[in-house]
């Protein structure tokens, strides 16, 4: 989960949850379309089991991010109620929603009643699967410094094409660029290691672009040897050895999928060890 218990999803008494009443029940946002990227974020809550969601219908995006402060809150409507949450789970909704269709996303501050700790604990056992079951799990950065934020955006507008092409040389791109989005506080949360490499098809999504964590991961490798960043080699960067012992969990995790583990495995306690020892 990418909050601390002590972090207030500002959803409190306005909203009234109805109670998960199987033991693999977890609620989906159900995100309604909109023509216009500005409109007002509306979706609703829907009940569903883990169970069913095997099934080929009943698909869903698990959603990865920082809560952030919530003194920045911003208003959604959540089943015809107007509810406070976070700017940073405003925006990911906001730039997630498609212009043409609902989408279903998992995302804890909304899918789990906050306010009920028996609940919250029973949730929090069931993480491993919920993000393992996913069709995708999208990596939400949000970038509220408005000249980091618009430096992003200009660079992806007219790149990302090349980002995500095998064919191209990926250390023609500013390592300046690499360096702003692994500085980025998501990396340096421990909560989402499991998040990451549980998910079948992680990708990262900055503003409305969104692209392959595969595709961020060898931005990044392209910069390891010669390029710079200011003073400092890229690959010295805490960022960027947080960011390749992530992937390398990842890939770990996923190799071990492929030779038919259990659906439920959770990162080796060794794996865990070495991560953290990494981040100090």
């Amino acid at each position: 989960m990418a909050a601390t218990p002590a972090e207030n999803t500002l959803i409190t008494s306005k909203f009234s949850y109805r109670p998960l009443d199987k033991s693999d029940g977890i609620r989906l946002i159900y995100l309604l379309p909109a023509l216009d990227a500005e409109a007002e974020v509306r979706c609703e809550l829907i009940h569903t089991t883990l169970s069913n969601c095997t099934d080929i219908y009943e698909h869903y995006t698990a959603l990865s991010y920082v809560w952030g402060d919530p003194i920045y809150a911003k208003t959604i409507w959540l089943d015809e109620t107007a509810i406070l949450v976070t700017h940073n789970l405003f925006s990911a909704l906001r730039d997630l929603r498609s212009d043409s269709r609902p989408l279903r996303i998992w995302a804890d501050a909304i899918c789990i009643n906050q306010q009920d700790d028996d609940e919250k604990l029973r949730q929090i056992s069931m993480m491993g699967k919920i993000y393992s079951l996913a069709d995708h799990t999208v990596i939400y950065l949000n970038f509220l410094n408005p000249q980091e934020a618009a430096k992003l955006d200009g660079c992806m507008s007219s790149n990302l094409d090349d980002w995500l092409s095998s064919n191209v040389d990926k250390s023609q791109f500013s390592a300046d660029i690499a360096e702003l989005i692994l500085s980025h506080t998501w990396f340096r949360r421990v909560w989402v290691f499991q998040e990451l490499v549980l998910s079948k098809d992680p990708r990262v999504q900055i503003g409305r672009h969104r692209f392959p964590w595969i595709a961020l991961y060898r931005i990044v490798q392209s910069h390891r040897q010669p390029f710079t960043t200011g003073l400092r080699p890229l690959a010295a960067s805490e960022g960027s050895r947080l960011h390749s012992e992530m992937h390398k969990a990842h890939q770990e995790h996923q190799k071990q999928e492929r030779m038919r583990m259990k659906p439920g495995y959770l990162i080796p306690p060794q794996l865990l060890v070495h991560i953290q020892r990494v981040r100090e």
